[in-house]
């Protein structure tokens, strides 16, 4: 009859929306990874600068910057400049000196170097003069984002500072960028074949932050991730920000809750905390600011499997 139909009906459609709520928080909670700004930032309990949408793209995607300055990869990149130097102007500091911004991650693969270059060519482009430091002497990556083989890196000058050809090998100049806004780098190389806590935090490296500070207005250092290796916990006293990236629908809410706690017992009081989800989907809302980017290029569904160079 039709009362048992609508209440058969009602029963469906009831189920159907508690099928679909379970799922949600099984995915959310359960799975345990990080799909969204609020989880991030309930965590973090720190301001959320941008969410990065995931491309899918040929290129590196921190050459998106440069090659597509009006899409909304570039957009967020800007975005996290301006709350970086927004932050810095309530932080105050001493005069003439330049300003420390750690990029790091919980774990691998969740952008944090394609990110850090991204970045310092944002800031770079704005007229700032900027350093991308690669301090992740573990898995050094700027150095291929960029496709380039320097034949020595940063941890062969922290190993033997006195060599002089060492420096002059892992110190460069971003060739695609314009003369009038240059990016100064200190790469990479090889990976560490041992331990590099006791580098990163040697008095070569100290020397070397502080020469940084008094030569550029901007250092951006890309660090090792947080949880599966010690080195950046010995080092963030030194930054005056700090980016934390996660991943949407990759990182594990256990290793943001562990780099969390990493944070809150190494960083100083005064220094800046901001995140980033990356790999993010662009909200339909700002759909027609993308079309209007240079290239057409519009941010691509979120991948389920791997995605190459986006993850670096």
């Amino acid at each position: 009859s039709a009362p048992d139909f609508w209440i058969v009906m009602g029963v469906t459609l009831v189920a159907g929306l508690s099928i679909g709520m379970g799922l949600a928080v099984l995915r959310d909670h359960v799975a345990g990874q990080i799909n969204n700004v609020s989880q991030i930032a309930e965590l973090l309990q720190a301001p959320i600068a941008a969410t990065v949408p995931y491309l899918s793209s040929p290129e590196p995607v921190s050459d998106v910057v440069l090659t597509d300055p009006l899409s909304p990869y570039a957009e967020a990149m800007r975005q996290l400049r301006v709350s970086l130097d927004q932050g810095f102007r309530c932080q105050g500091g001493a005069a003439g000196e330049g300003r420390l911004i750690m990029i790091t991650s919980s774990a691998e693969n969740e952008g944090k170097t394609s990110l850090a270059l991204a970045l310092a060519r944002t800031y770079a482009l704005s007229g700032r003069k900027t350093l991308l430091i690669d301090a992740d002497l573990r898995r050094p990556g700027v150095h291929n984002a960029m496709g380039v083989q320097p034949e020595s890196g940063l941890l062969d000058y922290l190993r033997n500072p006195s060599d002089p050809k060492i420096a002059q090998a892992f110190y460069t100049q971003d060739p695609d960028l314009p003369v009038e806004t240059p990016l100064s780098l200190v790469l990479g190389s090889a990976g560490a074949d041992r331990p590099t806590d006791q580098l990163i935090s040697s008095v070569t490296f100290d020397l070397i932050l502080r020469d940084v500070r008094r030569s550029f207005d901007r250092v951006i250092i890309d660090t090792a991730p947080l949880v599966p290796v010690v080195d950046t916990r010995t080092v963030t006293h030194t930054a005056d920000a700090l980016v934390l990236i996660a991943r949407s629908g990759q990182t594990r809410r256990a290793d943001a809750q562990s780099a969390v706690q990493i944070l809150a017992d190494t960083l100083t009081p005064d220094t800046l905390v901001f995140g980033v989800l990356s790999h993010h989907p662009i909200s339909k809302r700002y759909a027609p600011y993308a079309a209007r980017s240079t290239n057409g290029m519009v941010p691509a569904k979120h991948p389920e499997h791997g995605d190459g160079l986006n993850a670096l």
